[in-house]
């Protein structure tokens, strides 16, 4: 089984992009944006992105 490849960038933005939809459904907006984008660093981190091709 092969790890997905997603990189750090698209971690960080997939991360942004739901910590926005869900801080604007609670409100918590500021908090939910922060925590998106530390998640998706993490993702990020732990499924690197192959530059060798």
């Amino acid at each position: 089984m092969k790890k997905p490849k997603v990189g750090i960038t698209q971690g960080i933005i997939f991360g942004l992009g739901i910590g926005t939809s869900y801080g604007l459904l609670s409100g918590e907006i500021f908090l939910s944006i922060g925590a998106g984008a530390l998640v998706g660093l993490v993702v990020g981190l732990l499924f690197p992105e192959d530059f060798k091709k």
